[in-house]
C-alpha cells in the first residue's frame, strides 16, 4: 500500500481563507492528473 500526502497549493499571501495564486492553479491540476486514476481518496476539509 501507498499513501502520499498532499498539503494544498500555493495560496495568496494574506491571512484568512484566501485563494490559490495562478501557480497554486497549475499545481492543483498538476496533481490532479497524476492521481486521476486513484482508486479512494481521504481528505480533510478547509478549517
Amino acid at each position: 500500500m501507498e499513501i502520499y500526502l498532499v498539503r494544498h497549493a500555493i495560496k495568496e499571501k494574506t491571512i484568512g481563507d484566501v485563494p490559490i495564486t495562478k501557480d497554486g492553479v497549475k499545481q492543483a491540476q498538476l496533481i490532479a492528473q497524476y492521481f486521476k486514476n486513484i482508486l479512494y481518496l481521504l481528505y480533510s476539509q478547509a478549517r
